[in-house]
C-alpha cells in the first residue's frame, strides 16, 4: 500500500516535460478577467478560486507538474460544459463569447499538458547503440 501511495505522489508531484508549457499564460490571462469581476462583486472569498488558478498557472511555468495542470484544466472544462448546457442564458453572441472563454483555455491547456517525466539535469544524454 505504501508503494502505491509513493508512486501516486511521484506521479502527481514529479517534474514533467511540457513542450508548450508557456501556453498556460493564456488561461491565466482569461482568469485575470474573471478575477477583477469576482473581487468587485464578492470580495476576496469570491476571488479565491480565480487567484488559485492564476497561482497554479504561474507555478506550472516554473515546474510542470500534473497536480498543478489537472485542476486548472478541469476548471476550464467544467466551465465550458456549464455554459454549453445553458444556451438560453443571455444573448447568443455573449453565450458564444463565454463558451469560448472556457473552450479555448481548455484546448490550450491540453496542448500544454505535462508529458513524460523530466530527466534530471545531471544525467548523461549519451546513448549506447550497438551496430
Amino acid at each position: 500500500m505504501t508503494r502505491e501511495v509513493g508512486s501516486l505522489v511521484k506521479a502527481l508531484f514529479a517534474k514533467r516535460r511540457a513542450r508548450l508549457k508557456w501556453l498556460v499564460v493564456l488561461p491565466g490571462i482569461v482568469t485575470l478577467l474573471f478575477l477583477g469581476h469576482a473581487l468587485e462583486d464578492g470580495g476576496l472569498p469570491a476571488a479565491a478560486p480565480y487567484i488559485a488558478i492564476v497561482v497554479m498557472s504561474t507555478t506550472y511555468l516554473l515546474r510542470p507538474m500534473l497536480i498543478l495542470w489537472a485542476p486548472v484544466f478541469a476548471a476550464f472544462v467544467f466551465y465550458a460544459v456549464a455554459v454549453l448546457m445553458h444556451p438560453d442564458n443571455g444573448p447568443r453572441d455573449e453565450w458564444i463569447i463565454f463558451l469560448l472563454l472556457g473552450i479555448v483555455p481548455a484546448g490550450v491547456l491540453w496542448l500544454a499538458r505535462p508529458r513524460e517525466f523530466a530527466e534530471p539535469a545531471t544525467t548523461s544524454t549519451t546513448s549506447s547503440r550497438e551496430a
